[in-house]
């Protein structure tokens, strides 16, 4: 009986061993939840006051909500059904950043979208959107071989911020400080910082060990800023200019989004799921439940705090805590 105990206990010890040498949370099943078109989830949205979520896919926008929980494809309008980008204003009208038509828009419960390009000399003069920011109601965007551009607070009219940034920079990604400093991470040249409205971007890469930003994201203080790169996430803290490596427990390092909660808990989407870090990142610990596509490249949180996961073929995931279920 003792040699079939230890038997057992060095298999159990293995077993702990080759679980990619952190620590594993434990997780259902994944249960199939309605159904979506598209498994391609390029970006997520969630109206907390309505109970809405919103899928940006490869093949237009889907919809589903509390009520009625089966996915809805809202796209009558849109020219381009290549959505990067979704995001939603403090009266959650939906807007959506596209590939080759820029950005339009749709109000709640609503299923006609209308262009928010503007026209004339205060149109979006680059319709290749890749992330979209909102502030106080006006839009930021980045484009492809664009730069940034804003938007006038509830208006079309749109002016070209891109001054220090070259002509054809790929802005992949936006963020704010408490500060109102504006961040842009790029493919390729790692990222650029504007200083409360000065409207001049300047390098802001010292430390980064990765030229192409995948996305950033800011602490709830807006003291902090996290970037996803393919070389790890990296943080830096918005009165210094040195970014600083975030990495232990992180055993994939190409990470192509990050989210926070509100107590200030990160999750990074990986291809290979979600990792989740608190208490200042002292260790990265690996959501690893049974998904059938691991690849994650979209999230959001809702107000019961959830995590949802958008993959890259493999649909929408829902984690309530530990658990995971699927939300296609």
């Amino acid at each position: 009986m003792r040699a079939i105990a230890k038997v057992i206990f060095l298999s159990f010890l293995l077993l702990g061993l080759l679980c990619y040498g952190n620590a594993v949370v434990k997780a259902g099943r994944a249960v199939p939840l309605g159904k979506l078109n598209n498994l391609f989830i390029t970006s997520l949205a969630i109206d907390s006051k309505n109970n809405i979520m919103y899928a940006g896919t490869s093949g237009g926008v889907f919809r589903r909500t509390n009520a009625d929980p089966v996915w809805t494809e809202i796209n009558t309008g849109l020219k381009s059904l290549n959505i990067k980008a979704l995001a939603l204003d403090a009266d959650n009208n939906l807007y959506a950043g596209t590939w080759g038509d820029g950005v339009w828009k749709l109000a709640p419960f609503g299923y006609y979208w209308s262009s928010y390009n503007g026209s004339g000399t205060t149109a979006l003069t680059n319709l290749y959107v890749n992330t979209i920011l909102v502030v106080s109601n006006a839009l930021i965007v980045g484009t492809t071989k664009g730069g940034v551009f804003v938007s006038k607070p509830w208006s079309q009219s749109w002016t070209a911020y891109s001054k220090g940034l070259l002509p054809n920079y790929d802005v992949s990604s936006l963020a704010i400080d408490s500060k109102s400093n504006l961040y842009a991470g790029t493919w390729g040249d790692g990222v650029y910082r504007s200083d409360g409205g000065t409207e001049k971007w300047v390098k802001y890469s010292s430390g980064l060990n990765g030229s192409t930003v995948f996305d950033l994201v800011t602490d709830p203080p807006g003291t902090y800023v996290y970037a996803a790169t393919m070389t790890g996430v990296y943080r830096t803290v918005i009165w210094d200019k040195t970014w600083n490596a975030f990495n232990n427990g992180l055993s994939n390092m190409d990470v192509k989004v990050l989210i926070m909660d509100s107590s200030g808990s990160l999750y990074a989407g990986t291809e290979s799921g979600v990792f989740k870090t608190t208490g200042w990142g002292a260790n990265w610990d690996l959501f690893h439940p049974e998904l059938s596509n691991p690849s994650v490249i979209s999230m959001a949180i809702d107000s019961s705090g959830n995590l949802y996961a958008g993959t890259w073929g493999g649909g929408v995931f829902k984690i309530p805590l530990t658990s995971w279920s699927a939300f296609n």
